[in-house]
Order: structure tokens, then C-alpha cells, then sequence
């Protein structure tokens, strides 16, 4: 299936993917900020990607467009149009997928069926890329896997469906507020010979 196909049948679905790629990171970072230093890249990716899940669950669980898929060792899929199957994951700079490598993974990266989630399904992984120092995120995708560190194309959400997604780790402060004197306070003080000083 070419790439314009795969992509009318996810269109009407990438705003709200990149809603929920964008919320569970801030999610990760609203919960986890007093102690991101102690988390490593594995950790952070793990638990972010654990707060995806839960936003995808919760915007798509009363949606019978699409389906839930789930096996007990961990993998979550959206299956959109009984066509495609999406997985939501960490993206390198190549925007290739950082997976653990396991038979399963290595099927869905190499477009073949997986048991018991339907044959003919075209895989994407819809994920994101950090800055180099975790920051942000540097970017939100949709990828076609082609095999093991190999994708045959890329779609870059963030210029289709602008949605808010840089989350500071350190907030800048606050600027110092500016000290107003009223005028008839400065008039006041002139008139009684303070010109204007502190008393």
C-alpha cells in the first residue's frame, strides 16, 4: 500500500495522536520533575511512553472507529480503519524506533502479520524525538517501518497539525516586578522637601 493511502486513512486521527504524544510527555514531566536526574534515557523513554498509552486509552477508549489491542507482555497497539496498527515510540535523530529486540518487534518492523492481531495490517510507529538533553521534544512522527533499522517513510506531525509541545524542565523566573510610586505620592513628598526619597 502506498504512503498517500496509508495516510488518508490515518488523517482524520493525526491531530488527535499528536495530542496524546504531546500529553503524556508533559505528563511525564508534571509528575517526575523533582527527580528527573535520577531517571536514565531507558527509564524516561519507558515511563513516557507508559503516559502516551494512558492518554491514547483515554481519547480513543469510546471511539468504535478504531480498536484497542493488547497483549499481556506489554505491547499496545491502535488498530485504525481494521487496516493499520499503530505503536507509540522513542525516535532516534533517524527517527528509527529504540526497541528491546524480541521476535514480536522484529515482525512488526518488518511489516509481517502478528498472531492474533489480524492479517493484512500496515505497522507505523507514531513517536517522538527528544533534544539532546531531554528538555523537549524535538519533534513528533509518524514512521513506516522497513525492516530492522531501515523506515521507508516519515511524516512529521508537527508540520501538519501544529499542537503545542515544548515542556520547560526549569521554568524561567518570574521578571522582578517594576516599583510604581503614584504621583500625587511623589508630589506630595516634593512639596514637604523629600524629592522623593525614602524615608
Amino acid at each position: 500500500m502506498e504512503k498517500v493511502d496509508v495516510m488518508e486513512m490515518v488523517n482524520p486521527y493525526l491531530v488527535r495522536l499528536k495530542k496524546c504524544i504531546s500529553l503524556g510527555w508533559s505528563d511525564y514531566w508534571d509528575l517526575y520533575r523533582a527527580v528527573l536526574h535520577e531517571h536514565s534515557k531507558i527509564a524516561r523513554a519507558v515511563l513516557i511512553r507508559d503516559h502516551i498509552v494512558g492518554r491514547v486509552r483515554r481519547e480513543f477508549d469510546s471511539d468504535n472507529s478504531v480498536r484497542i489491542l493488547e497483549k499481556k507482555n506489554g505491547l499496545f497497539l491502535l488498530e485504525i480503519c481494521k487496516k493499520v496498527l499503530v505503536r507509540f515510540k522513542k525516535f532516534d535523530s533517524k527517527k528509527l524506533s529504540s526497541n528491546i529486540p524480541t521476535k514480536q518487534s522484529s515482525m512488526f518492523l518488518r511489516q509481517l502479520t502478528i498472531p492474533g492481531f489480524g492479517k493484512d495490517r500496515i505497522n507505523l510507529n507514531a513517536g517522538y524525538t527528544p533534544t539532546y538533553d531531554w528538555a523537549s521534544i524535538d519533534g513528533i512522527f509518524i514512521t513506516h517501518p522497513n525492516g530492522i533499522n531501515r523506515i521507508s517513510w516519515f511524516v512529521d506531525l508537527g508540520e501538519m497539525v501544529p499542537v503545542q509541545s515544548v515542556v520547560e524542565i526549569f521554568p524561567s523566573p518570574e521578571p522582578a516586578k517594576e516599583r510604581v510610586r503614584l504621583k500625587a505620592v511623589i508630589d506630595s513628598d516634593r512639596k514637604e522637601g523629600k524629592n522623593g526619597a525614602d524615608s
